[in-house]
Parts: structure tokens; sequence; C-alpha cells
């Protein structure tokens, strides 16, 4: 009887993860497309060490954005707004709230998903709600996080936006209202 009841809790989960029938784009957040179809994507990003390839303009609204990992390690792209705020003061704010510093987040961050953590040689979408503005790509896994090895004691490696992988980007009017 347990394992039917960690089973249909796993169901029930995935569903709510899949968007569980939510078409609203007010209220639908970042969404991992692997059910097997293949929606249109409308923007690509190719991550590799250290750096991305992308338009510097991307459409907005519900989007679809393709990530491609070109790189010998894992990466992420990870999308957050910065408003007029530059990338490296963007990097800066950002920094003490991914280490978990107990740093308040800045007013004017806002994160929008992005693609997670993916294998080098990869392409993983991810369906996005993107209002119009400034945003910067990011990825905040370091090598150690990337290599798959445990944790050694000591200063940890700089997370690899520090070496260069992060880009401001532009999102464009989206063809509908966002609310």
């Amino acid at each position: 009887m347990r394992p039917l009841a960690v089973l249909a809790c796993l169901l029930l989960a995935a569903g709510a993860c899949s968007g569980g029938g939510d078409d609203d784009p007010a209220t639908s957040g970042s969404t991992s497309v692997s059910q097997g179809r293949t929606p249109d994507v409308d923007f690509t990003v190719v991550g590799r060490e250290y750096g991305f390839d992308m338009p510097a303009e991307v459409p907005g609204g519900v989007v679809t954005m393709s990530f491609r990992n070109r790189g010998r390690l894992r990466h992420e792209a990870g999308i957050i707004a910065a408003g007029d705020t530059p990338v490296d003061q963007v990097l800066a704010d950002l920094g003490p709230v991914l280490e978990g510093r107990g740093t308040p987040i800045p007013d004017y961050l806002t994160f929008y998903g992005g693609v997670g953590e993916i294998a080098p040689e990869t392409t993983s979408q991810s369906t996005l709600t993107l209002p119009e503005g400034k945003f910067v790509m990011f990825c905040s896994l370091t090598d150690i996080d990337s290599a798959d090895a445990l944790p050694r004691p000591g200063p940890q490696l700089p997370a690899h936006y520090s070496s260069g992988m992060a880009r401001a980007f532009t999102v464009r009017r989206a063809n509908v209202d966002l609310l």
C-alpha cells in the first residue's frame, strides 16, 4: 500500500510541475519541457567556458528558450531582471544572495527562471514568461559543481559568472500584455 501512495504523490507532483493546465501567462512560471513534445523555440542560447552566445534582444511574453551546453563542464542559464543596473553591479549584488550570506535581495533583482544545470553537449528547453526590459543571463555553478566533485575544505571556487559567464540582453515588448 505504501509504494502506491508514494507513486500517487510523485504523479501528482509531476502534474503540478508540468504546468497543471494553467495557460495563463500571468501566472505561469518557468517550466522545463521534457515530455516528448518539441515546442517552437523563440530563442537559443549556447553556453561554453566561460560565456554565452545569444541574441542581444529576445522576444517577450510566453517564450521558449533552448539552451545548448557546448562546454566541457556542466552549465546553467539563469535569468535575472537587471533594469538599468550595470552587469558588474548586478553580479556584485547577486553573489552574496546566491552564496547564502543572509544578504537581503536588492529590490531591482527579480529571478525569471531559465534552464537548470545540464551536462556537456546536451540541450534543454524552458518555457518562460518574460516582460519587456533589461536582463542578465548567468551561470552560478563553479568548476567543482560542474566536475561532479565533492566540495573541498578551504576557499570556494568562483562561480562561472565571475569568470565571464554573464551576458546582458534586452527583452522586447511582448505581443500580448502581461499582468
